[in-house]
C-alpha cells in the first residue's frame, strides 16, 4: 500500500502560484515556492534528441557567489544566480550532442558527463577559478568515454563516475582521486572483475561517509558498498523488491533510512530501514501521483527534495523519516501526467536557500522555499481488525488479511489476490481544507504539512463509514489526530446467469458499478459477490452473444438473484469468415495489420529501462505489466478466433508482431438494423499500448470507432479508445445517437501506432446487434431504481407501480414518453408533501388509448432536477 498525493490536487491546488520574475512572464502553479528566475535559452533540441534540457546542479564559489549548471542537448549552460531576479548566463561548455547530461561540482571545478558520442566525449573538467569565465581545461578519457551519471565525495576528494562505457562494454563505477582536480587519477573501481557483467551496471550512486549507495537499474537492485578503502570497494548489502527498476537513492542524515526511486510509472518512492543491512526492510512509500515517476531524491537536513518529472518538484519534511510530509511543490510541466517529461532534477545545495530545477522542455527554474507550515499526523485505527499493530505480521479485516512490509521473512502471508484487493482499496485520507490526499500505509499513519490554522480531515474507504475531524495546526508544531474507521455491515449476493432455455452462461462479467467488486460466472453460470457492503448498487451484466443489462439491486445479508439474458439479434464470433474487410486506401501500417487469428497470448516488459537504458545492456527483462495480446479470444466455450493486429506466434518478444508504423482498418459487412426501436451494436474490445521508453501508453496509439448508415459511403465518428484496458471489455454503440438506422449500417475500427515506436496490440471479438427496447427474459423481482425513481414489476403487462421519493415538499412532475420523446401520459403534475409519492400507469395514454408493447421512459422532475427510468411493456 502506498501513500500518494491526489492526482487532481496538483492541478487544482493553485492556492499559491509562484510568480515569474523574469522577462518570460509565465507562471508556475505551486505552494510555498516562489519562482525567482526562469531561463529557456535553448528551446529547440537538435534532430534525434527528444528534449532540449536534462539535469542541473549547483556550484558555489569560495567568495559566496552562486551558480546554476544546466544540461543542454549540445553542452552545459552556466548561470550566475547570486541575485536570482537578475541572473544571467556566464558561459556555455559545448559537448557531444545528447539528451542526457549530468554534472557535479568540487571546490573550483565542475565535472560533466554524458552518454553522447563523438568529438568531446568523455569526462569534461571545467575550471571555475574565475566563475564569470568558465574554462574547459580537459576532457578525461582514461578507461572510459561515456558515463551516465557522476557523484562527488567532497570531504574525501573522490569522484565517482557511474554507468561508464568504453567503446563497446560496461566498465562499472570508476573512482577518481581529485587531489589534483584537473588531472584525476583512477584509484578504484567496482566491480573488480572485467569485463563488467551487465548485472553489475550501476546507474547512479550517492557516496556518503564511507558508504556508497549504488542503484542498478537494469536488474532492479539497490546496493550498499563499503568505501572505507576506495581502492577496494566491496558490496555489503544488495536487495531487490516488487516493482524494482532501481534508479537512484539517498540516505537521511542518520544513515538508517534510505530513499530509493524507480524510474517507472506508478512506482512510489521507497523508504528502506537499514538498521540491519543484512535484511533491509521496506518501511514506507509515497508518490505524488500513481500515474507518474519519482525520478531523483536528495536529502538536506530534515528535508527531502524530489524531482518527479511530470509532477514537478516536491519538498517534504522528514522529521519523521518514514512518514514524509509535503509542504512545498512547483510544477513547471503543463503536459499530462506520466512518462518522461518535465522536471529531470532538483538541487537544494545553495547556502542562500534557493532551490533550482531543470525542466526537460523549458529549462532552468530558480525558486525560494517558504517554511511556514506545521505537521499534522493522522493515526487510523480500524474497528474491524481482529489484530493489527505496528510491528504485527498481519492485519485481518473482515474481508481480507494483509501483512506488513516490516517483520522477519517467513511469516504467514495472505494470497496475492487478497493483497491486491487491499492495495486497490486503501484508506484515503483527505486534507479537505488544502486539497491534498494520502493513501494510508499499513501502519495507518499519514502526515501532512499544512499552513497554520484550522483544518478538516476526512477519511474514506469503500466498505467503511467515513470519518471526519477538525483540528487546529500551529506553525512548527506537531498536531496528532486519531480516527477509528468502522466497517459497514456486509452481505453476499449470488445466483446464476442463464440464456434462452435456461442454458447457463459461463464467463459472464458482472460488476457492482462504483465499487471495486466484480464477479464472473463459472461453467455452470454461477456467480458470487462476497463481503459487499449492504446497500443498493447499479448491477451490470455482460455476456458475449447476449444483450447487456444494467439495473439497480439491493445487497442484503444473504441474497440470491438469478438472471436470464436475452440473445442478441445477430452474433458474429469470427469462428468463420463473415465478410469483414481489412484495409483502406489510407492505411500505412508496416506490420501488425488486422487479421482473423487465434491469439497465443504474450506479455511485455514493464519499462521504462531508464531513458538511457541502451540496447547494448538491455537484458530484455522479465517483469510484465500484463498480457500484451489476449491469451484467448473472448467467445466462451469452444470459440478460438478473433480479429487482432498481428498475431504473435509465441515468441518471447512482444514487439515482434504487433502493430507498427501507422494505421490499419477493419470494416464490417452491412448490418441490418431496420425495424429496431433502440438498435445497438455490441463489440468486445482488447486494447494494449506500452511505450518502452516512458513506461505508459502513448497518446499516439488509439482505436478509432466509426459508423456508416449508407453502406460505407460516408462515416460518422463514434469514439476514440486508448489503452491499456483490463482485459476484454464490451463497447456498446447506441446507433440512433449517430444517425438513422437502416439495413446498410456498417461499423469500422481503425487501429493506430503513430509517433515513437511502441508496443500496440488491439483485438475485437463477438460483434452483436440487438434491440435494447426488448425486455429481459428474466430480471430482478424487486423495484428498479434510477435516482429517486423506482418501478415494479418490470417488465409489466397490465399495470406498473412507480414511486418517487421526495426529500421535501414541492411540485412533482412525472411523465411517460415513448422512445422518440413524445409525451404519452402525465401521471402527476402537482404539489406533493415530503415522503413517498406512489403512482400507477396502466398503459393508457392521455387520450385514453392503450399503448402497445415496447420501451417507454418515465421522467420525474422535482426542484429543477430530472431523473429517468426505463419501462418495458410486454403486451
Amino acid at each position: 500500500m502506498r501513500p500518494l498525493w491526489h492526482a487532481l490536487a496538483r492541478r487544482l491546488a493553485v492556492l499559491c502560484v509562484a510568480t515569474l520574475a523574469t522577462t518570460a512572464g509565465a507562471q508556475v502553479p505551486g505552494r510555498n515556492l516562489t519562482l525567482l528566475a526562469h531561463h529557456d535559452e535553448f528551446p529547440i533540441p537538435p534532430a534525434g534528441v527528444d528534449a532540449p534540457y536534462s539535469s542541473c546542479w549547483s556550484y558555489v564559489h569560495s567568495d559566496g557567489r552562486e551558480y546554476a549548471l544546466l544540461g543542454v542537448a549540445t553542452g552545459t549552460a552556466i548561470y550566475n544566480v547570486t541575485d536570482p531576479a537578475n541572473s544571467y548566463r556566464v558561459g556555455f561548455i559545448p559537448g557531444p550532442t545528447s539528451g542526457w547530461r549530468e554534472m557535479k561540482s568540487y571546490r573550483n571545478w565542475i565535472y560533466i558527463v554524458t552518454e553522447g558520442r563523438g568529438p568531446g566525449q568523455g569526462l569534461q573538467i571545467v575550471r571555475m577559478t574565475d566563475p564569470e569565465h568558465p574554462v574547459l581545461v580537459r576532457t578525461y578519457t582514461d578507461g572510459f568515454i561515456r558515463s551516465h551519471t557522476v557523484s562527488v565525495d567532497v570531504p574525501r576528494r573522490l569522484l565517482y563516475c557511474n554507468g561508464t562505457w568504453d567503446e563497446t562494454r560496461v566498465t562499472g563505477i570508476r573512482v577518481l582521486s581529485l587531489i589534483t582536480p584537473e588531472n584525476p587519477i583512477e584509484v578504484g573501481r567496482w566491480p573488480a572483475e572485467f569485463p563488467v557483467p551487465d548485472t553489475s551496471y550501476v546507474h547512479d550512486s550517492a557516496p556518503i561517509g564511507t558508504r556508497v549507495y549504488a542503484s542498478s537499474i537494469g536488474t532492479g537492485r539497490q546496493r550498499v558498498l563499503d568505501a572505507t578503502n576506495p581502492s577496494q570497494l566491496s558490496e555489503i548489502a544488495s536487495w531487490t523488491y516488487p516493482g524494482a527498476l532501481t534508479h537512484s537513492s539517498w540516505p537521511d542524515p542518520s544513515g538508517r533510512w534510505l530513499y530509493v526511486t524507480d524510474e517507472t510509472n506508478g512506482e512510489p518512492l521507497k523508504i528502506f530501514d537499514l538498521a540491519d543491512l543484512a535484511a533491509p526492510v521496506l518501511a514506507g512509500s509515497l508518490t505524488p501521483n500513481p500515474q507518474a515517476i519519482v525520478h531523483n531524491a536528495y536529502v538536506d537536513g530534515n528535508r527531502l527534495y524530489l524531482a518527479c518529472y511530470t509532477e514537478g518538484i516536491r519538498i517534504l519534511d522528514i522529521t519523521d523519516p518514514v512518514h514524509p510530509a509535503e509542504f512545498a511543490w512547483a510544477d513547471s510541466y503543463a503536459g499530462p501526467s506520466g512518462g518522461i517529461g518535465g522536471v529531470w532534477n532538483v538541487c537544494p545545495y545553495f547556502p542562500s536557500g534557493i532551490v533550482i530545477a531543470s525542466d526537460m522542455q523549458s529549462g532552468l527554474y530558480v525558486y525560494r522555499p517558504t517554511f511556514d507550515y506545521g505537521r499534522l499526523r493522522v493515526e487510523l485505527a480500524d474497528a474491524g481488525l481482529e489484530r493489527c499493530g505496528i510491528g504485527d505480521a498481519c492485519c485481518c479485516y473482515p474481508d481480507v488479511c494483509t501483512c506488513a512490509g516490516h517483520g522477519s521473512a517467513g511469516r504467514a502471508r495472505p494470497g496475492d489476490g487478497e493483497l491486491q484487493h487491499l492495495e486497490a482499496n486503501p484508506f484515503m485520507v483527505h486534507l479537505v481544507t488544502q486539497g491534498d490526499s494520502l493513501a494510508a500505509p499499513l501502519d495507518g499513519v499519514v502526515q501532512f504539512a499544512p499552513r497554520q490554522g484550522t483544518h478538516t480531515v476526512a477519511v474514506h474507504r469503500f466498505g467503511y463509514f467515513d470519518a471526519l475531524a477538525t483540528v487546529h495546526v500551529a506553525e512548527d508544531q506537531l498536531t496528532t489526530v486519531q480516527l477509528t474507521m468502522v466497517p459497514r455491515p456486509t452481505g453476499q449476493l449470488s445466483g446464476t446467469v442463464s440464456g434462452e432455455g435456461r442454458a447457463p452462461l459461463p464467463e459472464t462479467d458482472l460488476k457492482l458499478v462504483g465499487t471495486p467488486l466484480h464477479a464472473s460466472t463459472d461453467d455452470a453460470g454461477n456467480y458470487r459477490f462476497e463481503h459487499a457492503p449492504l446497500g443498493t448498487y447499479p448491477l451490470e451484466i455482460h455476456a458475449p452473444g447476449h444483450r447487456p443489462e444494467s439495473f439497480q439491486h439491493s445487497v442484503g445479508p444473504v441474497g440470491t438473484l438469478n438472471i436470464s439474458l436475452a440473445p442478441t439479434h445477430t452474433w458474429d464470433a469470427f469462428e468463420t469468415a463473415t465478410g469483414w474487410i481489412v484495409g483502406h486506401a489510407g492505411d500505412q501500417a508496416s506490420a501488425g495489420v488486422w487479421e482473423r487469428a487465434q491469439p497465443s497470448g504474450i506479455s511485455t516488459p514493464r519499462g521504462p529501462r531508464d531513458i538511457l537504458w541502451t540496447p547494448e545492456h538491455d537484458d530484455g527483462g522479465s517483469d510484465v505489466p500484463g498480457p500484451t495480446e489476449p491469451k484467448s479470444d473472448r467467445t466462451p466455450g469452444s470459440g478460438t478466433w478473433c480479429f487482432m493486429t498481428g498475431r504473435n506466434p509465441g515468441t518471447n518478444d512482444p514487439d515482434a508482431h504487433d502493430l507498427d508504423g501507422g494505421v490499419t482498418t477493419l470494416a464490417s459487412p452491412p448490418l441490418n438494423l431496420s425495424g429496431m426501436l433502440l438498435p445497438r451494436i455490441g463489440v468486445w474490445v482488447w486494447l494494449f499500448s506500452h511505450h518502452p521508453r516512458i513506461g505508459h501508453p502513448s497518446a499516439d496509439d488509439w482505436l478509432a470507432v466509426s459508423i456508416s448508415f449508407n453502406g460505407g459511403t460516408s462515416w460518422v465518428p463514434v469514439d476514440t479508445l486508448r489503452g491499456p484496458r483490463e482485459g476484454w471489455e464490451e463497447l456498446t454503440i447506441p446507433v440512433q445517437a449517430f444517425g438513422v438506422p437502416s439495413s446498410q449500417v456498417r461499423v469500422r475500427f481503425v487501429a493506430a501506432d503513430l509517433g515513437d515506436p511502441s508496443i500496440v496490440e488491439m483485438a475485437i471479438d463477438d460483434v452483436t446487434t440487438y434491440d435494447a427496447a426488448l425486455p429481459l427474459l428474466e430480471g430482478p423481482r424487486e423495484p428498479q431504481r434510477r435516482g429517486p425513481l423506482k418501478a415494479w414489476p418490470l417488465p409489466f403487462t397490465e399495470t406498473v407501480a412507480i414511486e418517487l421519493d421526495l426529500p421535501v415538499k414541492g411540485r412533482a412532475d412525472v411523465t411517460v414518453f415513448d422512445v422518440l420523446g413524445r409525451r404519452i401520459r402525465t401521471l402527476a403534475d402537482r404539489e406533493a408533501p415530503a415522503g413517498r409519492l406512489r403512482l400507477h400507469w396502466n398503459g393508457v395514454d392521455d387520450d385514453g388509448r392503450q399503448v402497445g408493447a415496447g420501451l417507454y421512459l418515465a421522467r420525474a422532475t422535482f426542484h429543477g432536477e430530472s431523473s429517468w427510468l426505463r419501462l418495458v411493456r410486454t403486451r
